[in-house]
Order: structure tokens, then C-alpha cells, then sequence
């Protein structure tokens, strides 16, 4: 943006957002390094626990991960984002003439 260059308001402003957005930054790693990473550690001994019983630990992510979406996620939202995931995926496949079992 020119004017940032020569309007000492708008820089002023400009410098003011990005401030702002690097105090924010620093909160948000300063809530990763002492809640997030502890919750991390847990959820790796979950898979870990679910592995040493035999379970496969990428398809309990997965499935984890799903149903996290379906109870967090506004249900129009979810089918709408599960349509566009199937169109996208399908220009995928096609683009590289790939085959995906779960089609079969």
C-alpha cells in the first residue's frame, strides 16, 4: 500500500495491526508450550495404547479426526464440505487416472 509510505496516520495504523497481530502470535505460543503440548503427549499415549492392541493408529486418527468434524461442525457445513471434498477428490483421481478402492 502507497499510502503507508508518505501518510505518518496510516502508518501509524498499519504499524499499530502489526503489533497486534505479533503479541497475539506470542499468546498463542505461549498456549501451545503450556496446554497444547501437554495434550499432545496424552493423545500420543492413546494411539500408542490403541496401537499395542492392535488397532491401526493412522485409521483411529482418522477416525478421531472425523468425529471431532461431525460434533463440532454445523451439519449443513460439514455436508457441504463433504461435497466439495468428493468433487474435489474426484477431479483429483481423474486428473491422475488413479483408482481409489473405495469406489469399487
Amino acid at each position: 500500500m502507497t499510502i503507508a509510505n508518505t501518510d505518518p496516520a496510516m502508518q501509524k495504523r498499519l504499524t499499530s495491526f502489526v503489533e497486534r497481530a505479533e503479541h497475539m502470535m506470542a499468546e498463542i505460543d505461549e498456549v501451545k508450550r503450556t496446554q497444547i503440548e501437554p495434550l499432545q503427549g496424552d493423545l500420543k499415549e492413546i494411539i500408542a495404547e490403541a496401537k499395542g492392541t492392535g488397532f491401526d493408529a493412522a485409521i483411529i486418527r482418522r477416525a478421531a479426526k472425523r468425529l471431532h468434524l461431525l460434533k463440532t461442525v454445523d451439519k449443513d457445513d460439514f455436508a457441504e464440505a463433504a461435497d466439495l471434498w468428493r468433487l474435489y477428490w474426484k477431479s483429483v483421481k481423474d486428473t491422475l487416472g488413479l483408482v481409489d478402492p473405495e469406489d469399487e
